[in-house]
């Protein structure tokens, strides 16, 4: 008897609360309850209750094990469940989905249910804390970046707080699976794997009447939709990242084609600089007209020419570094055509074929193994002519006296430099933390839930223009370390940075192009130095500086690096396009998608 009345409790009560949560939405939206689907549902639902009823005479599981289990199904929703956040009347669908799950897993897996149960909450936590703090879901984008990142970016995040977060999460939940499993252990695996048939049987049910027409994903069926997600988007991440190491490995050498340079013999001890910089944005340099003076050696530099409208060919480093360094056009993993992508490999080929002697310096891992990440075998194949590969992990101004010292070390050669460092890479630590020019500041405050907290978010912007300051100071200490050598430094941004303008939080809303190229974090800086000695070393570079001056006013992208490099030294190659050329009179701007216009103040985005 008691079974008889526990099966209609499970199947009447689910439809009964269904039908009354849901009339108002039925009535106004699609005139009136389905009663087809009401009929369809309540088949369902005692389809499955005779169907465990024909398995034979299970021992029925206990109320107070069913108690505890719905005890956990709640709290693994609103602790891992988002979705029900943003659609309350969701939650008794999942409930009756997640108790399901959990006593299928316990009859299948008994008292090691523990772990399968802990780890999908801790993801599912994970995800709702990125969605809570940054308002970022872990699409492919992101993770797409997570699998090409370095071990000292993912380290970013390894702070005291989210670490005291992770374990004491993963010791609660684990306890919690703990004390579950000894409830459940009394139950008969083959009373469990019925109670979670008829759970699905009802939850099937209340899902045909609940579920709103509209929805484009399986309602109520967390975590499994969720996993089943995850592992989609992780895959559409990977083949992202393999797709464009495909590409860039396959691009020939630009060298393989005749080549030749007209303004240079050799032996001058010309030394030209190609620094891509870290997640700066354009807009918070004061060179441009940000608040804070960010650039204040920049900004009283005569012989710097700055381009404030320069657009980034992608959000993330591996991309937009193909995007600078061969002829790629717009956006190189989704390019809105055939001819964008790009056809030859990296200019340094092209300048060491050219009599430059060609090195690079990092201050991440990048060399330490050639397949770790997707990003370091691109490094690797767009840096195979270097014959120097130098890294400086940590301190940047360290990155910056090594690479005079090297410059001082070959007089006479002419020398092309690849440089990238962390610069203003998040966590937003490369500054004089002793001394930081803009207060209130806090290097880690963007790992502290800055989205729903102003104060740390100040902190965090501020941090960030420490970051930019402290370039500021990088580039000045390498251009007066060569003082009086024949110098081009051409620092360009890889991308720019989210921290609250737009209403965004790192790049995990711009994996669509036409977000990310309607943002303000799409323009970068790019910035030209040019020494008083190499502007005399040959007519040619006279009339280059003045082209490049010229055309400061133009919207410029990364597009026009690898033609500009070129066309100031006067290498002839078939890949040099002159359109192209910021130190050509032929050069045309970039007319690609971009930003129309700035919006509201930046400063107002993150209050």
């Amino acid at each position: 008897m008691l079974v008889k009345i526990a099966d209609i409790v499970l199947l009447v009560v689910p439809v009964v609360y269904t039908v009354i949560s849901y009339w108002n939405y039925w009535d106004l939206c699609n005139n009136g309850i389905p009663y087809h689907k009401a009929v369809l549902a309540l088949l369902l639902a005692a389809g499955g209750v005779v169907a465990v009823h024909k398995m034979g005479k299970p021992a029925w599981v206990r109320a107070s094990s069913l108690l505890a289990v719905w005890c956990a199904a709640l709290l693994m929703n609103l602790v891992g469940n988002a979705e029900v956040y943003g659609f309350l009347p969701q939650l008794p669908m999942s409930l009756l989905f997640c108790m399901a799950i959990v006593c299928l897993t316990f009859s299948v897996f008994r008292h090691y249910a523990i772990v399968p149960l802990t780890l999908i909450v801790l993801v599912e936590a994970l995800r709702g804390y990125c969605l809570f703090s940054f308002g970022v879901e872990l699409n492919s984008h992101v993770l797409a970046e997570v699998a090409a990142a370095s071990t000292e970016e993912i380290l970013g995040f390894v702070t005291w707080e989210n670490c005291l977060l992770a374990v004491a999460g993963t010791a609660f939940f684990a306890g919690g699976f703990y004390m579950l499993s000894r409830v459940m252990r009394r139950e008969n695996p083959y009373a469990l794997a019925c109670a979670g048939i008829m759970l699905l049987a009802s939850f099937y049910a209340v899902r045909n009447l609940a579920c709103p027409p509209v929805c484009n994903r399986p309602c109520g069926m967390w975590p499994v939709s969720s996993i089943r997600e995850f592992t989609r988007e992780a895959a559409a991440g990977y083949a992202q990242n393999a797709r464009l190491v495909k590409l860039v490995q396959s691009l020939p050498s630009p060298a393989d084609k005749p080549s030749s340079i007209s303004a240079l013999d050799g032996d001058e001890g010309v030394i030209c600089i190609l620094h891509v910089g870290e997640s700066v944005r354009a807009d918070r340099l004061s060179l441009n007209g940000w608040k804070n003076d960010t650039t204040p050696w920049l900004r009283q530099q005569a012989r710097l020419v700055n381009y404030p409208e320069c657009i980034a060919s992608a959000p993330e480093t591996m991309k937009s570094f193909v995007g600078i360094m061969t002829n790629a056009r717009f956006n190189v993993e989704k390019a809105p055509g055939e001819k964008y992508l790009p056809t030859a490999g990296s200019v340094l080929d092209l300048f060491a074929a050219n009599g430059f002697d060609c090195s690079s310096f990092w201050g991440r891992g990048t060399f330490d193994d050639k397949n770790s990440t997707p990003f370091t075998q691109i490094v690797y194949a767009l840096t195979a002519k270097a014959s120097h590969n130098f890294q400086e992990p940590g301190e940047p101004l360290r990155q910056a006296d090594r690479i005079v010292e090297f410059c001082k070390a070959h007089p006479g050669k002419n020398l092309f430099l690849l440089v990238n460092n962390e610069g203003s890479h998040m966590p937003f630590e490369w500054y004089d933390t002793a001394n930081p020019p803009f207060l209130p500041t806090d290097p880690r405050a963007f790992y502290q839930n800055p989205k729903n907290n102003p104060q740390k978010a100040l902190e965090a912007n501020n941090a960030y223009d420490n970051t930019i300051h402290y370039t500021d100071s990088y580039i000045k200490r390498i251009v007066e370390g060569l003082q009086g050598h024949p110098l081009l430094y051409c620092y360009v941004g890889d991308h720019g940075e989210y921290i609250g303008q737009e209403g965004m939080w790192m790049r995990g809303d711009v994996d669509d192009p036409a977000t990310y190229y309607s943002s303000g974090g799409c323009r970068v800086p790019l910035l030209v130095y040019i020494s008083e000695e190499l502007e005399r070393l040959h007519p040619h570079f006279a009339d280059s500086v003045a082209h490049l001056r010229r055309h400061a006013t133009m919207v410029v992208a990364h597009e026009h690096v690898f033609h500009s490099l070129l066309g100031f030294f006067g290498i002839s190659t078939p890949y040099y396009d002159a359109s192209l050329d910021l130190s050509s009179p032929q050069a045309k701007p970039y007319t690609g998608p971009q930003p129309q216009n700035n919006g509201k103040p930046l400063e107002e985005d993150w209050h």
